[in-house]
């Protein structure tokens, strides 16, 4: 279980952590399905941000739940999180995942992204 921090009293949701990594493992027979292909692994089809139709097993379908959730963290954790990306995945990765991230941001809230 998560560390709760706080002086004596205990809060009803845990300090989010920049140590947490989010893993997503894709089965090799799976190739990226961009909405064009029947998943045989795919329980449904979701619509992106973007405005595709892809299954709920393609690589776009797990970028845009990443990106989500990234945006759920404050600012500071945010920058954090997506400077470990770029050491760990390289730079061009995480361009594309700070690109869904502005690009949710503006179809949710209406206004322009500032850098995530």
């Amino acid at each position: 279980m998560p560390e709760l921090r706080g002086t004596g009293r205990q809060r009803a949701r845990p300090m989010l952590s920049t140590e947490c990594v989010l893993v997503l493992t894709v089965p090799q027979s799976m190739s990226a399905c961009l909405g064009g292909n029947a998943c045989e692994h795919a329980t449904s089809n979701v619509t992106l941000v973007s405005g595709d139709e892809v299954c709920n097993w393609c690589p776009e379908w797990a970028l845009e739940c990443e990106a989500r959730r990234l945006l759920m963290y404050p600012m500071r954790v945010r920058r954090e999180a997506l400077a470990e990306r770029d050491d760990t995945r390289g730079v061009a990765n995480t361009d594309r995942l700070r690109a869904v991230m502005k690009l949710i941001h503006e179809q949710t809230k209406g206004t322009p992204c500032r850098d995530p």
